[in-house]
């Protein structure tokens, strides 16, 4: 059966919906087949895509020693893999058992008929800020069971400490302490990044006194726009380097080549805040590939081409430079031996909260799009 399952996974289900696998997903199970060996006996995907759910079949003989083992693969690999791909919890090994008696419940009579001690920490503070009058007697008498039970198990005080804090709400020194670190982080990265707090002030201003913002970014109604003419536009395909221009300057070194990899979330990564230049979106050649390793393997069979080194550039910001740094330590530069360089960026601004000026315009003045009723 572990070999069949294995089989269903490889060859129909991969083959009819490409994307029912991840770089996660075949990760853990090269990992496993290396770890185990010949212990090792197969997949099965669990239903759900891309690593939601998944079985290893090992032999009987070494099940509990599998469980950690592989427990710790997944967390492994998951730290390996949480600045390319996005990872909704930490994984975790299940243990299953059978349920002979299926779905049951127990009926509550009289004092036992009461909710969790949480719920009343909650009801309580929310029922003495009403009128004594305007509380049903069953509520009451409900309050008062609950107070009786509480009194005889001795789980009063905490009970009470519970109430008290919800009605006496108050930011807790650890609260504190965290806001603190969380400004002083942001101090740090605004310094490490080439913030300018006048030029924000600038902004700021400006955008108070209306002098900059949605209304007043329009073109001027006398702005003629045109269609591009067949001028403006070269086509790829009658370029050519018939005099050798651009193979000279590849074998000189004059041309590099940029990468612009300073974004966090795209379409790719479905808005997840990943780093998009090393998301392995695309299975190839048997193992899924990042933008960034397809491109150093164009810029390398170019460089071999012309038995020349193309100087390439990736241009990071703080979101995305040490990430795409340790991949490629880790990597090896994806094996391509390239002459590689990280540029990271220095310039960071802080986002403004929308003035009710903007937020009247966009409602007000802009097209009010109406979406079919799914979207609606």
């Amino acid at each position: 059966m572990a070999s069949l399952t294995s089989r269903n996974f490889d060859d129909p289900i991969k083959t009819i919906i490409p994307w029912a696998t991840t770089h996660f997903t075949e990760t853990i199970i090269r990992k496993a087949k290396e770890t185990f060996k010949d212990n090792y006996w197969g997949f099965l995907m669990l239903g759900g895509m891309s690593g939601g759910g998944m079985g290893l079949f090992v032999d009987p003989g070494i099940y509990e020693e599998a469980k950690r083992t592989l427990l710790t693969i997944l967390q492994e690999t998951k730290n390996e893999m949480e600045e390319s791909l996005p990872f909704a919890m930490n994984p975790v090994v299940y243990n299953f058992s059978i349920n002979t008696q299926g779905t049951i419940a127990y009926l509550l009579n009289d004092s036992a008929a009461l909710m969790p001690k949480k719920y009343y920490a909650l009801l309580v503070p929310q029922l003495a800020r009403l009128d004594s009058a305007n509380i049903p007697d069953s509520r009451k008498i409900e309050i008062d069971l609950f107070s009786q039970k509480t009194a005889q198990h001795d789980e009063a005080f905490p009970i009470l400490r519970s109430i008290i804090g919800n009605v006496f709400q108050y930011s807790n020194k650890a609260e504190i302490t965290e806001k603190l670190q969380q400004d002083k982080e942001a101090e740090r990265i605004k310094k490490e990044n080439g913030f300018d707090p006048i030029q924000h002030e600038q902004i700021r201003t400006d955008l108070r006194k209306g002098r900059i913002g949605l209304n007043r970014n329009r073109l001027p109604l006398e702005t003629i726009i045109e269609d591009v003419s067949p001028s403006d536009i070269t086509f790829s395909n009658v370029l050519n380097d018939n005099n050798l221009v651009g193979s000279k300057a590849i074998q000189d070194t004059s041309v590099a080549m940029l990468c612009l990899a300073a974004g966090v979330g795209s379409r790719w990564t479905k808005g997840a805040g990943v780093i998009k230049a090393i998301n392995p979106f695309i299975p190839m050649n048997e193992r899924h590939r990042s933008f960034l390793e397809i491109h150093l393997a164009k810029s390398k069979k170019t460089s071999d081409m012309f038995h020349a080194s193309i100087p390439y550039i990736i241009a990071t910001s703080y979101l995305t430079h040490a990430p795409i740094e340790n991949e490629l330590l880790r990597t090896k530069n994806y094996h391509t031996n390239s002459s590689l360089y990280l540029s990271s960026g220095k310039s960071i601004g802080q986002r403004f909260i929308p003035t009710e000026r903007d937020l009247r315009f966009l409602w007000e003045e802009m097209l009010q799009e109406k979406l079919d009723e799914n979207k609606q």
